[in-house]
């Protein structure tokens, strides 16, 4: 019982204070897409812009018609996720977007960097195969 109440204590605290909580599955989240982002920062319709940073990156958040929506990105149709809030606020920038409003509670802003791996082992086993079966022929 007094889990429960502290819970609720906690969400009331986050809607008071209008920090927007979601859940990790970016399926859940409802999205739009770049070109009604384009429409919308065209029109007087957007109300504001923020980003939220997470352990996976930063999110576009759009509210619109006091409705919140997340930027998805174009093949996946994902929520966007920008490693680097930089990009993120060029992204923003470039379509002519000049107030943001930065969430941070989510993050440690630690992201982990993306490590690519040694991939000249592969490139030479590739090539020697590549070898052999030409001699092969």
């Amino acid at each position: 019982m007094q889990i429960v109440t502290i819970c609720i204590a906690i969400i009331n605290y986050l809607l008071y204070i209008k920090i927007p909580y979601r859940m990790e599955s970016s399926q859940i989240l409802e999205t739009i897409d770049h070109k009604m982002l384009v429409e919308l920062s065209n029109s007087s319709l957007l109300e504001e812009v923020g980003l939220i940073g997470n352990k996976q990156g930063w999110r576009i958040v759009i509210k619109y018609k006091n409705v919140e929506k997340y930027l998805s990105a174009t093949r996946s149709k994902e929520v966007r996720i920008f490693r680097k809030v930089d990009s993120a606020v060029f992204y923003l920038g470039s379509l002519g977007v000049d107030k943001v409003v930065v969430h941070t509670i989510h993050s440690d802003l630690n992201i982990p960097k993306r490590s690519r791996p040694d991939t000249s082992e592969a490139l030479k086993k590739t090539h020697a195969i590549a070898k052999k079966l030409a001699r092969k022929k």
